[in-house]
């Protein structure tokens, strides 16, 4: 009958992490994944499949977020971008995250001046800084609707 773990006595210096306590070695350097499991068969399998799934998950959820935000930049982009009028704006910062630049910039319709973010691929921040003029895409119904658009 299996009671768990044992005791071992290493017996006397030097050893051979290699050699006949390899497994003790084993799991001294690797605690979550030690040479001699504590669980039975068909536990093991549970957590193997626990693990996968897992696995399949994370592997997912990263593509399915972007999917999800770039499907609500074309929707909330398109009419923008279809009947949208053009201006010149200024940038006034870029904030630098991990994987995007969050730009604030500027610009003027009909004598008012509208302030907006929008945020861009961090590799943009090579490109652009304050101070920069840039074109700006904006709604003639709501101006405080806009973007900056480049090629």
């Amino acid at each position: 009958r299996d009671h768990g773990p044992r005791f071992v006595d290493p017996g006397a210096a030097p050893r051979d992490p290699l050699g006949d306590l390899a497994d003790v070695y084993r799991n001294l350097i690797d605690p979550l994944f030690p040479a001699r499991r504590l669980w039975s068969a068909s536990e093991h399998v549970f957590w193997l499949a626990f693990a996968g799934f897992l696995s399949v998950v994370t592997l997912m959820v990263g593509p399915a977020i972007y999917a999800w935000k770039r499907e609500t930049r074309r929707v909330e982009l398109s009419p923008l971008f279809r009947e949208g009028l053009f201006t010149e704006g200024v940038i006034r910062s870029a904030e630098s995250g991990e994987m995007m630049v969050t730009y604030r910039y500027e610009y003027e319709v009909d004598g008012l001046t509208y302030s907006a973010r929008f945020d861009y691929a961090q590799e943009m921040a090579r490109y652009w800084g304050p101070g920069d003029v840039v074109p700006v895409l904006y709604d003639a119904l709501d101006p405080t609707r806009s973007c900056f658009v480049y090629r």
